[in-house]
This record gives structure tokens, sequence and C-alpha cells, in this order.
């Protein structure tokens, strides 16, 4: 119950909806674009519409190099192209020139 002005008590029913979490997929996998870039083509959906997306990088596993400490640290992650501010189901791509990364050439996930 809201108190408010004037003599009549005030009353307003509220229905919470939760939230649920934003999802992306790989659509179409990613793909060499020429001798310098890859296309990442990906699936988007929120409820509530993504407003911001991120690619982000680690170098796959190597049997037997647990021990070994990598020359460099941190992948090349980069902001993802929205097909549409605050969309809520879309599809995006974006192409990036990672040639000049350390992880170029290697695996990574």
């Amino acid at each position: 119950m809201l108190r408010g002005l004037g003599t009549a008590d005030n009353h307003w029913a509220f229905n919470a909806v939760p939230d649920r979490p934003p999802t992306i997929a790989l659509a179409k996998g990613s793909r060499a674009a020429g001798a310098r870039g890859a296309q990442l083509s990906y699936k988007l959906e929120d409820d509530y519409g993504v407003v911001e997306a991120q690619a982000r990088f680690a170098l796959k596993a190597v049997p037997g190099a647990e021990s070994r400490r990598p020359l460099y640290e941190g992948g090349p992650d980069f902001a993802l192209v929205l097909p549409q501010a605050r969309t809520r189901n879309g599809v995006g791509s974006t192409m990036k020139d990672l040639t000049d990364h350390p992880f170029a050439g290697a695996d990574v996930a």
C-alpha cells in the first residue's frame, strides 16, 4: 500500500518478470577472410536487448605444456558489431585483422 496525498490510499499491483541471461552463438562459424583477417558471424538474443558484445580468445591447451609460461598473455579481444542498437534477436557479423597479434596462426578457443 502506498500512502499519498488525499484521503484515499492508492493500491498498485506489480508483476516482476525475471531477466533471462543473454545468449550469443556462432551463426556460420569463424573463417579466414583473405590473408589478413577473420570473419565472425553470430546470433545474439536478450529479452531486454543487447547493448554490447565482445569476442574473447584464449590459446587452446597443448598436452604437456602445462608447466610452460606463455610468452604473451591475453588474446586479441575486441568488440563485436551489433545488428542494431538494443536488438532483442538478431544476427551480426564482424571482420577483424588479427595478423599483427602474437596469437596469429595459433590454435585458439
